[in-house]
C-alpha cells in the first residue's frame, strides 16, 4: 500500500475534527452538547488540542513530504513531522481563540491559548511515545527470528 494512501484516513479525520473544534468553538455554551469531558475549561482545550496533535502527527508522518521550507536545518523526519504538527495545531489553535472571541457569550483567553499548545505537544510525544515502543518490539522481534 502507498504511504500517502495510508495517510488518506489521517487526512479526512484531522479535517473533520478541526471541523467539529470550530463548531463546538461556534457554540454560545457547550451545555447539552455532551462534549465537557472535564470540568475545567483549560483540561478541555488540553484535551481536544492533544487529539488535533496526534491527528496532524500522524497525517505528517505518513506523507512523504520534502519539507523544503524548514530546509536543511532539520534533518530526522520525525522531527520535521513533530514541528510542522506543532506549528499548524498551534496556528489553529491561535485561530480558534480568535474566532471565540466574536461569539457572544465566550471570550478568547490567553490560557486557553496555553493550554491547547501544551495539548498539541501532549499529542505529538504520545505518538512518538508509541512509535518508539513499536519499533522496540518489532526490534525484538527481528532479533528473535535471528536466533
Amino acid at each position: 500500500m502507498n504511504i500517502t494512501r495510508r495517510a488518506i484516513p489521517f487526512y479526512i479525520s484531522t479535517i473533520a475534527y478541526a471541523a467539529l473544534i470550530f463548531y463546538l468553538s461556534s457554540r454560545e455554551s457547550l451545555e447539552g452538547t455532551g462534549m465537557n469531558v472535564f470540568p475545567l475549561d483549560k483540561a478541555n482545550h488540553l484535551f481536544e488540542f492533544a487529539i488535533l496533535g496526534l491527528l496532524l502527527f500522524c497525517s505528517f508522518y505518513l506523507t512523504p513530504l520534502r519539507y523544503a521550507w524548514i530546509g536543511e536545518m532539520i534533518k530526522e523526519k520525525k522531527v520535521k513531522d513533530s514541528f510542522s504538527a506543532f506549528i499548524l495545531g498551534s496556528l489553529y489553535g491561535v485561530s480558534d481563540e480568535i474566532h471565540q472571541h466574536f461569539v457572544p457569550r465566550r471570550s478568547s483567553d490567553v490560557l486557553d491559548l496555553v493550554a491547547d499548545f501544551l495539548g498539541v505537544l501532549i499529542g505529538i510525544g504520545i505518538m512518538l511515545l508509541l512509535l518508539r515502543i513499536y519499533s522496540h518490539l518489532i526490534t525484538s522481534k527481528a532479533k528473535e527470528v535471528k536466533q
